[in-house]
Parts: structure tokens; C-alpha cells; sequence
């Protein structure tokens, strides 16, 4: 019946379609077709549905789609004065934000599309236009559509209705510009890695592991008595007495009925030692290999040791930095190459953006330290700040106490109340920079250093692994600074990318002395007093010298 059904959708395929069809023997429907699951060397078969049969994966995917999902996604439109605005009026606002169709809100639908791409590699949609302009994105099942080349063409293919193991499956060519399609990890950049396929090995352990402790733990498996005798009973004996066994200790009513023991037996006291099952470190290994393969943190799938709140929140953070914000990047950007017009997207006047504001929540304390800093100053307003907080505006809260406004030689930008020719004004724009503008610095380079010193503790636990941790300092961690960095610059006037590169330089230098004097017993102590001090203020001294 599986042959027959292959047979039935690829006739079908070659039937319906001109050119050269490519089929890619990696596409997990023809794995599907012969037998769909995966055998493992574990002896337990996997397939997509049986991955999520584990509460580990289950809230892996659960938690990247949903933090995916729930980010607003706007439309904006760039205004003459370098701004911009919400482009409401832009047919793709109200699709994106909230309505991409008829069945689906847009957090479904984005929950959905990070849901197939998670575990198929790659997630479809279909860009239903009227009059050249998208009116509906529907969602194309990741197991019934692929890319093919047809004369150098990109086209997609996607069955639609009935069954692949029938005739009422409805093959259909898609135009490349009218599919979106997120691609996880993949060989050529065209297609995404199936992930249930690659991970399949590790999901097969995990899966024998969880059935080897149902089994185990299953009726009591684990006896609290041992029967011993001071010789072999018959076959009778031995059968009376097991009967006799079940039927006094089976069962709720028959809890702590006294034992009767005939012919010399004698009961002991029975106990396994929690440590030689090791179903808990094995659960443990279970939990981080899936959380490594869905580069999220071990805690976010109900692993890991207790960890300080610090150290939580880093990792929280490092999730959003490290995962979150590519898959946003990918949405980004496949959005703005399908659904923008050419005229759009060649003046770049219309943009795609996801709110990032909406992941980045600090607690009480530091955000409250945040605006006492930044409101009122060359940064932020009141009124922003209260938005931020989901507070309506208030009466003159929309007032900079200084202007940015740089003069047409490009001199800097006078404070409110400041004369052309540098009275008090430039006196007090002055002070605001060597002081309180350098709060703002400072926090951001304790982040940085705290964001880094939190990697390179990890690390040091196998100094032999620190050499390759430097030598991929910026590449790993350098936006990030930048990002950081990027209102701190802002107010200082100063490049975000000169300020992160001479961040990340001198941690790099600091940890690599470390690494050259130290010796591997003391070397993780050392990295330790290092990271501290770094966070403490070191980085900061340093980059404010070059920032002044």
C-alpha cells in the first residue's frame, strides 16, 4: 500500500507538470511512504509525531513559537526627517499585525509557521494577491510542499486536499515570489535540514529512556519486600505462593494486610539505590541534548540545577540575543523580499519590523534606573518612557530637554535655551555628557561584561576550550554589544560599532592575559576575579577613554 501510494503521488507530480521536476530523496514524505519512522540505534522508532510525544521538545517548540509569536510585527514607513512612522494604511499593516487570514490570527499563525520549521526544517505560506497586492498568506503543510528548479526557474510544489495515497490530492506550481518560505538549517541555502530526521538519534534515546522509566516505575516495579527461602520450592509451591502474593498486595483495599509466610520464608526489607538506576542523570543528559538542539537553555525544557536569579536572567537573555532574534531576522527579512513591491523595496521606504521592545523586559528596578537616566534628556521623553510601560500620554510629556538637531557644518546640537555662538548652553550640554550621559554608558558596559563574563565562566570550567572561546569573542558577541551600546551612543554622539569593537578588543585582551599566566588549577578562579572586576567598572573606564 505504501509503494502503491509513492507510485500514485509521484505519477501524479509528472503528470501534472511540464519541465524537469526534481524530487529530493531527503524529503521526509518519501521517507513517510516507506515506512515513516525513523529506526534508531536505541531500537525505538521516531517521527515527527512521536517527537512531540516528549514534554521536553514539546515545550522547546512551545516556548521558541510562542516568544516568536507573540512580538507585534508593524509595518513602518521612513519620513523626510530620518524617522518614521506606522504605515497604517499599508494593506500588509493590518495582514501582518493581525489578520494574515480568514482562519488565523497573526500570533497563530507565526506560532504555526515556527512550529513547522522547528521540526520540518522549513515552513510554507502561500501569498494570495489581488491586484499585485497581498490580501491573505495561507499556511502550505511543510510534509506536502518543496522547491524545484525547472530551467534555472525556483518554482515550489504543494499538494492540496485529499491524500497523498489517493487520487484526490491536487498537485500544484507555485511561483517562487508568491510563497514564503523560513528555512532552518540547510546544505545549499534552498531547503532546511528535517529535524526530526538529524535529532532523530537523540530523540530515540530520550524516548527509551522515558519508556524504560515508565516500565520501570509501573506497578510499583520497584519492590519494597524480598521473600527469601531455605530451599528451592517446587513448581506448586512456587505458584501457590505468587497467587497468594498478588492477591493481598494488589490493589488499594489490600494496603498494609499483615503477610502470611509459609514453609521457612523469611521477608527482608528491599531497596534500590536511586543512584545505580541513574534515571535521574539520565533524564538530566535527556533534557540538554534537546535543549541543545533547539539552542535554548537546559531550564527552558524543565532542566538544569537551581540557578540564581542573575544567572537565570542571563541565560533568559542570552536565549533572546542567541535564538529569538534570528528567527526574527529570518521572518524580516523573507517578509520584506516576498510581500514589498519592487518600487518598495529599491527606495527602501517601506519596512517590516518586529517590535523588539516587547522581548526586552528588565525588572522593576532596573528599568525604573533606566528612565530616571534617559527621560528628559537627548534620549527619551516622558511620554515614550510611559509607553513603554503601556501608560497613556500625559500633558507635556512630548519635551526634550535638548535638541539633536546638528547644525548644517556639522556641529554638534545646541540644548534648549543655548546661544548660536556657545553661551551656557553648550556649558550645560557639556556637563550632561561627562556626567549623566556616562550613567547610561556605564550600565551598558556592565551588561556587556556581565553578558561575556557569563560565557567565558562556562568555558574556563575546560581551559582547553577558552582559546576557541576568544578567538570567536567578536564574531559571537559583537552585535549584541552593539546593540547594547547603540543608546549610549546615541546620546554621546558617538559610533555604536567603533564603542562595541573596543568593548569587545580589550574583554578579549583581559581574558587572554588571564589565560597566558594562569595555570589550569587556578585558571577558573582567576577568570572568575577577572569577569567581576571587568563588570565592576573596568570595561567602562575603558571605553569611556575612548568615547571622550
Amino acid at each position: 500500500m505504501r509503494l502503491h501510494a509513492i507510485g500514485n503521488w509521484l505519477h501524479h507530480a509528472v503528470s501534472r507538470m511540464t519541465g524537469t521536476t526534481v524530487v529530493n530523496f531527503n524529503d521526509p514524505r518519501l521517507w513517510d511512504a516507506f515506512g515513516a519512522d525513523l529506526n534508531t540505534g536505541t531500537g525505538i522508532q521516531v517521527n515527527h509525531r512521536k517527537a512531540l510525544r516528549l514534554s521536553a521538545f514539546w515545550r522547546g517548540i512551545d516556548y521558541i513559537s510562542t516568544t516568536v509569536a507573540k512580538v507585534p510585527c508593524f509595518t513602518y514607513r521612513r519620513l523626510s526627517t530620518n524617522g518614521r512612522e506606522t504605515a497604517n494604511d499599508h494593506p500588509l499593516y493590518q495582514l501582518l499585525k493581525y489578520k494574515p487570514n480568514q482562519d488565523m490570527t497573526a500570533f497563530t499563525f507565526r506560532k504555526t509557521l515556527v512550529h513547522h520549521v522547528l521540526t520540518w526544517g522549513n515552513a510554507y505560506a502561500y501569498i494570495f494577491r489581488i491586484g499585485g497586492q497581498p490580501r491573505e498568506l495561507r499556511i502550505l503543510l511543510p510534509d506536502r510542499t518543496y522547491p524545484v528548479r525547472e530551467g534555472g526557474v525556483l518554482r515550489y510544489v504543494t499538494s492540496v486536499g485529499g491524500d497523498l495515497e489517493d487520487n484526490r490530492a491536487e498537485i500544484r506550481k507555485l511561483e517562487a515570489a508568491d510563497v514564503i518560505h523560513i528555512k532552518g538549517l540547510g546544505f545549499d541555502g534552498l531547503v532546511g535540514y528535517d529535524v526530526i530526521t538529524m535529532a532523530a538519534e537523540s530523540l530515540g534515546m530520550s524516548l527509551a529512556q522515558e519508556r524504560f522509566s515508565s516500565k520501570f516505575f509501573a506497578n510499583s516495579a520497584t519492590p519494597s519486600l524480598a521473600v527469601t527461602f531455605p530451599g528451592k520450592l517446587s513448581d506448586k509451591a512456587f505458584e501457590r505462593m505468587t497467587k497468594s502474593w498478588q492477591s493481598i498486595r494488589q490493589g488499594l483495599e489490600n494496603s498494609h494486610k499483615p503477610l502470611l509466610i509459609e514453609e521457612g520464608g523469611d521477608v527482608k526489607p528491599f531497596s534500590l539505590d536511586a543512584n545505580q538506576s541513574q534515571l535521574l542523570q539520565s533524564r538530566e543528559f535527556s533534557l540538554t541534548t534537546i535543549a541543545n538542539w533547539l539552542g535554548i537553555p537546559v531550564h527552558k525544557v524543565g532542566g538544569g540545577k537551581r540557578t540564581a536569579y542573575a544567572s537565570l536572567e542571563q541565560e533568559n537573555q542570552s536565549s533572546l540575543d542567541d535564538c529569538i532574534d534570528g528567527w526574527l531576522v529570518n521572518f524580516e527579512q523573507e517578509f520584506r523580499d516576498k510581500l514589498l513591491s519592487k518600487s518598495e523595496k529599491n527606495s527602501d521606504q517601506i519596512t517590516i519590523e518586529f517590535e523588539r521592545k516587547a522581548l526586552v523586559r528588565a525588572n522593576l528596578g532596573e528599568r525604573g534606573n533606566f528612565y530616571r537616566l534617559s527621560v528628559g534628556k537627548p534620549f527619551m521623553t516622558a511620554n515614550e518612557a510611559r509607553d513603554l510601560e503601556g501608560m497613556n500620554p500625559i500633558d507635556g510629556g512630548d519635551e526634550l530637554a535638548t535638541s539633536f538637531s546638528a547644525s548644517a557644518n556639522g556641529g554638534g546640537s545646541p540644548v534648549a535655551g543655548a546661544t548660536p555662538n556657545g553661551g551656557d548652553g553648550a556649558q550645560v550640554d557639556q556637563s550632561l555628557r561627562t556626567k549623566e550621559r556616562l550613567n547610561v554608558l556605564e550600565d551598558a558596559c556592565h551588561r556587556i561584561a556581565r553578558r561575556v563574563g557569563n560565557y567565558a565562566r562556562r568555558v574556563a570550567k575546560k581551559s582547553k576550550y577558552f582559546p576557541q572561546f576568544l578567538e570567536g569573542l567578536r564574531e559571537e558577541h559583537l552585535e549584541a554589544c552593539r546593540q547594547i551600546l547603540e543608546p549610549s551612543a546615541v546620546i554621546m554622539r558617538e559610533d555604536a560599532n567603533s564603542l562595541a569593537e573596543s568593548a569587545i578588543d580589550y574583554l578579549r585582551m583581559e581574558l587572554q592575559s588571564v589565560y597566558d599566566t594562569a595555570n589550569s588549577t587556578e585558571f577558573a578562579e582567576k577568570i572568575e576575579r577577572s569577569c567581576l572586576a571587568l563588570e565592576c567598572g573596568g570595561l567602562f573606564s575603558k571605553v569611556e577613554q575612548g568615547a571622550q
